[in-house]
């Protein structure tokens, strides 16, 4: 991935310096994992899963697998991203490995909880993979690399905050920081928030 400084693009929208990026599963939204989904499916209904997968199903994310109980909010991230959205120089993305067909799912959920971003990305969403980077193999960090480089970044950007659960996300997302950081000449800092860990990882010029 070319991480070179470009003049013209747009990236986030004019008027903001900084990009606060929040993952959805196990980071915003405690969301069920196969394992327990599809006992509680079974448990539920006497019926096994129906599908073969898991998370590339919009039932996923519905009862009876899935209740919005307040329990299932990450209520510290939630109050984090208000802040966030409160401060009119951050740009608030919600930024999922979830496949596009979910975004009216994801919205409706994070709208009930009160949670509103100015942007949600959904993984091979039409537009972003009709950019030819794209990449069309590779994991969920993969597209939200591509993405974080090529769709939000812009010369305003002075600091970028990523919030995100998957433990082998953060050393890579620690990397692309650095790289962003060296790349970018208004960018001041890059922080890492490994909610799984509860841990930061602050990143400077």
């Amino acid at each position: 991935m070319n991480l070179n400084f470009r003049k013209f693009m747009e990236g986030a929208p004019a008027g903001y310096n900084r990009l606060a990026i929040f993952d959805f599963d196990d980071t915003l939204v405690y969301s069920p994992t196969p394992e327990k989904g599809k006992t509680d499916y079974h448990a539920a209904t006497g019926e096994p899963w129906p599908h073969q997968g898991w998370w590339g199903q919009t039932k996923s994310l519905e009862p009876p697998v899935f209740n919005q109980e307040p329990e299932k909010l990450n209520h510290n991230l939630k109050a984090q991203l208000n802040t966030f959205k409160e401060d009119p120089k951050t740009y608030v993305v919600v930024m999922t490995g979830r496949i596009a067909k979910f975004e009216n799912k994801v919205k409706e959920i994070l709208n009930n909880y009160g949670v509103h971003a100015h942007r949600y990305i959904f993984r091979g969403q039409k537009d972003l993979v009709q950019n030819p980077k794209y990449p069309r193999k590779g994991d969920t960090f993969d597209y939200k690399a591509f993405t974080i480089v090529e769709e939000l970044m812009n010369p305003d950007i002075q600091s970028v905050e990523i919030f995100d659960d998957r433990e082998e996300h953060i050393p890579k997302f620690i990397d692309l920081g650095n790289k962003l950081l060296a790349s970018w000449p208004n960018l001041k800092s890059v922080v890492i928030h490994d909610v799984r860990e509860n841990r930061s990882h602050p990143l400077h010029k």
